[in-house]
């Protein structure tokens, strides 16, 4: 559950149905109850009304009730099942801009460092491009993922199962917020493109896979949470971005390479191709043709969000410290060969 800003109050099935079975709230709420077993597993928003009075008493009335949880929010427990059940719960924008908001406000207030991690959409984006323009640039950050500039929520409803591949946090959004992360990358609103790369299995559990997404197929709140696409990150950016114009060559090297170094203390050891820094190279062929596909990816997971995609641009040959790790799509590595970084205070 989250207590934020003006104590907005945010809780999935799972946490209020803990809150309101803890013994002291229930004391508190309902005199002479200990449990509430009377409740049926499918009466949740009876559950979550007298839940919102327990969480009121343990607060004591400060949680502002009026903007708390949409129908949407529990109907994906009531009879939400697999990633289409989590499509119904995909919304929550307002949330999160509000709670992004509260953040930056409380950071500038501070004078304290945020970065805003998986900016999903143009809301959310502007709030960070604004408290920068107060005057914060030196203090407040902000980061996408790859794959929020190419697929939606639409992507949830993949026939079968087949959404549960495209579930994450913060879930897809809008078609209409890419060209708005787009233009974010490019003007300095958002300075780093991640992965938060999650290679969960999906279909795990066999030939001694670890379990993956098909834990969710009853259940959406079972699928493991989390996308792969660590590998792909560079080609479709270096696709999609630089050579559709979207952004510069420099730029790209810039939110992948140089501005995360900066902001997790690395740099100059990392993030710069200068005398003294680690020579961490990638040699890259701006014209190489390559099909992205999950048979012939180097990821521990059987499959790509971007299976099929034609791209132009890969790497050929990739250096840490000067040592050849891999040449021609072969590794070259040695085991045991990583060295430790020490960070220091981050800055861009």
């Amino acid at each position: 559950m989250r207590i934020a800003g003006n104590y907005t109050f945010e809780a999935t099935r799972e946490e209020v149905w803990s809150a309101i079975n803890d013994p002291e709230i229930l004391a508190r709420t309902i005199p002479g109850c200990q449990r509430l077993d009377e409740v049926g597993e499918n009466e949740y928003e009876t559950t979550l009304k007298i839940g919102l009075q327990a969480v009121r008493g343990v607060y004591n009335g400060r949680v502002k009730i009026d903007n708390i949880i949409t129908p949407e929010s529990y109907e994906i427990h009531v009879d939400g099942k697999g990633s289409n059940g989590f499509l119904k719960g995909s919304g929550g924008i307002k949330l999160r801009v509000e709670g992004d908001t509260t953040i930056l406000d409380l950071a500038e207030v501070a004078g304290a460092p945020l970065y805003v991690v998986h900016v999903t959409n143009a809301a959310a984006m502007d709030a960070i491009r604004q408290s920068r323009e107060r005057g914060y640039a030196g203090q407040i950050f902000g980061e996408t993922c790859t794959q929020y500039f190419f697929f939606t929520k639409e992507d949830l409803a993949r026939e079968g199962f087949e959404g549960a591949k495209w579930v994450c946090s913060p879930p897809f959004r809008e078609a209409s917020d890419h060209p708005a992360l787009w233009g974010a990358v490019a003007s300095n609103a958002l300075q780093v493109i991640s992965t938060d790369h999650c290679p969960f299995w999906f279909a795990g559990g066999v030939d001694g896979r670890p379990a993956g997404k098909e834990l969710g197929r009853e259940s959406f709140a079972k699928i493991p949470n989390g996308c792969p696409g660590i590998e792909e990150r560079m080609m479709v950016l270096y696709t999609h971005g630089v050579r559709a114009g979207r952004i510069s060559l420099n730029r790209w090297v810039e939110l992948t390479s140089t501005n995360p170094a900066k902001l997790f203390g690395c740099y100059p050891q990392k993030g710069l191709v200068a005398p003294g820094a680690d020579a961490d190279l990638v040699i890259w062929d701006p014209e190489a043709k390559h099909t992205i596909r999950a048979a012939t990816n180097h990821q521990a997971t059987d499959y790509s969000l971007y299976e099929g995609w034609e791209v132009t641009g890969a790497p050929r040959t990739v250096l840490s410290r000067g040592r050849v790790l891999v040449d021609a799509g072969a590794w070259r590595g040695e085991a045991g060969a990583g060295q430790f970084v020490h960070r220091r205070q981050f800055g861009l």
